[in-house]
């Protein structure tokens, strides 16, 4: 009986110890050129291919910076004009945000980092 509360014991420990919360995290920064400018408004998505979901940061004047979970991302960037729709009849209409950086970017992007808890994560991009 002793050997089975001993051997369950070592079971529940063994499984606690598996269980260590949440994915460790890290910082990132860098900066995103655009056609030689920093790109002045857009996003830059960290889509860790563990299933999680994607962690976005907030690209201003050619900067970002933030904390993504470590390990191996799908880099993506957007960049965007801000514009205005007119207002319908049916109050429809307002302001509108269109993304401008090319396809291979973003939505076809092939761009990967690896995020590392030593760091240092320092990753610049140049869009041309």
């Amino acid at each position: 009986m002793r050997v089975l509360v001993a051997f369950s014991l070592l079971v529940v420990l063994s499984f606690l110890a598996g269980c260590g919360g949440p994915p460790p995290k890290a910082q990132v920064s860098g900066k995103v050129q655009y056609q030689g400018k920093g790109l002045p408004d857009g996003e830059i998505v960290f889509a860790n291919d563990s299933g999680k979901a994607p962690e976005t940061l907030k690209i201003n004047d050619g900067n970002y910076t933030g904390e993504v979970t470590v390990g191996k991302h799908k880099v993506q960037i957007y960049g965007f004009k801000v514009g205005t729709q007119p207002k319908t009849a049916t109050g429809e209409g307002g302001s509108t945000k269109e993304n401008y950086i090319p396809a291979k970017w973003n939505a076809e992007s092939k761009e990967e980092r690896e995020v590392t808890k030593a760091g240092p994560n320092n990753f610049d991009f140049d869009i041309k």
